[in-house]
């Protein structure tokens, strides 16, 4: 067995371990329950614990892995994680710390479920760490398990009540759960410790809001501005309230705030296409589309039928009917893009395909009234009415006439005046 002495392995004395937690939550590790000091390296306390050969190489594995997550290389990080992780001969203490960095980029990459199963395999090892404890909450979060988010930072408070990062993010999950008060509460009592927590004024502002307190919701979304003001976040939160305000002027130069911290956020150009219809300014409208689905909005969808009713708008109805169709292929029961593919057509003239398209709308969201209003306009239905009725008027005057030829003529203009009433008895009685 090496003595304590021996150099440590490539990569990991540039890490220290402080005592009280098995990893900070940027990732450093400080291994709790081993005796160290503030100044020790990695490998001088795992060396201390375990025989040196396997500290070395789980060591160096996990370094490269962890040069690679820094490099936004989330597969490789997971690749060397794991590959530490079987790693023989390894305590305890360094397993826990390996599943959690393991969880956390799991996490990162959006595989909340296999990020779970490794912060529970680091709570097996060294069990209430508040760190890998904050870290579940957050994946459950994520994961949208929102009582067992709420549930692990409670835990986590318990061990940790001084923690303000506990009662914040917690306060967040209490936010989705729809329990307000709770939420409120937690983090009214951050902000009265830390009045300069931004993240805790943008989730109070979003409570805010759900409330209707549109005033206090923008008080906190600017009072988070300010202290983060690099953070696309609470910009791109106050311009989605503006717009629900009908403040479209503001909500754009929120939005366009947010987009010059964040280029690449897909979201931000939809709903900045929306506001710029809102002020008629529809080529902007359609820029800002094409570039949410450039980018991949998730949602795809919602690009492809804001573009087309900008194309609409500006009379370009081929191209708004290609979108209108292109969201329906990728939602088909999207009533909006029905709708607005309806409205293509009748001002192509085309009444037949827009009354189809008006009534799956209608079928799909019938309490929408313009969806209503549209699927029961009588359309050519008073022509037909108004035909009909003639020709049950000159039927009647040739029944009743002298000539045989004539009354044989009436009779069938009687019968098509039938045909004709029948049809329209269809159209509002059977639909």
């Amino acid at each position: 067995m090496a003595s304590a002495a021996q150099a440590p392995s490539p990569g990991c004395d540039r890490l220290t371990a402080r005592p009280g937690a098995l990893l900070n939550r940027e990732g450093t590790p400080a291994w709790s329950g081993l005796e160290t000091d503030a100044s020790a390296t990695i490998c001088d306390i795992l060396l201390r614990h375990q025989r040196p050969t396997a500290a070395a190489t789980a060591d160096a594995i996990y370094s490269t892995g962890e040069t690679a997550r820094e490099a936004g290389d989330l597969d490789r990080a997971i690749r060397h994680l794991t590959a530490a992780l079987e790693v023989r001969g390894l305590s305890r203490t360094y397993l826990a710390f390996l599943y959690s960095e393991r969880g956390r980029a799991f996490n990162a990459k959006g595989d909340f479920e296999r990020s779970i199963e490794d912060f529970t395999a680091s709570l097996r090892h060294v069990p209430l760490d508040t760190t890998v404890l904050y870290r579940r909450g957050v994946a459950y979060w994520n994961a949208g398990d929102f009582e067992r988010s709420a549930a692990d930072f409670t835990t986590a408070i318990r061990l940790d009540p001084g923690d303000a990062e506990l009662y914040r993010e917690r306060g967040d999950a209490y936010r989705a759960m729809d329990r307000l008060d709770e939420a409120i509460e937690d983090l009214d009592q951050v902000l009265k410790s830390n009045p300069e927590d931004a993240k805790a004024h943008r989730y109070r502002a979003a409570i805010h809001e759900r409330r209707g307190r549109h005033d206090l919701a923008i008080a906190d979304y600017t009072a988070a501005i300010r202290l983060a003001p690099n953070e696309a976040e609470a910009y791109l939160d106050r311009g989605v309230l503006h717009h629900e305000q009908s403040n479209y002027q503001l909500a754009v130069e929120d939005y366009s705030a947010a987009l010059r911290i964040d280029a690449e956020r897909p979201q931000t150009y939809n709903n900045r296409c929306l506001a710029h219809a809102e002020l008629e300014l529809y080529a902007r409208a359609v820029a800002d589309c094409s570039r949410a689905i450039e980018l991949g909005y998730a949602q795809l969808h919602w690009p492809y039928k804001n573009r087309a009713g900008a194309y609409l708008e500006q009379g370009l109805y081929d191209r708004a009917i290609q979108d209108y169709t292109k969201a329906l292929e990728l939602q088909p029961d999207y009533s909006g893009a029905l709708f607005g593919r309806g409205r293509a057509f009748e001002a192509m003239g085309k009444t037949d395909r827009a009354r189809q398209d008006y009534e799956q709308a209608y079928r799909l969201a019938p309490d929408n009234p313009e969806y209503r209003a549209a699927y029961l306009a009588p359309g050519p239905a008073p022509l037909i009415s108004a035909v009909a009725l003639a020709l049950i008027g000159a039927g009647i005057m040739g029944a009743l006439g002298g000539r045989e030829r004539r009354r044989l003529t009436y009779t069938w203009a009687f019968m098509l005046a039938g045909l004709a009433l029948s049809m329209w008895v269809f159209v509002y009685y059977f639909r």
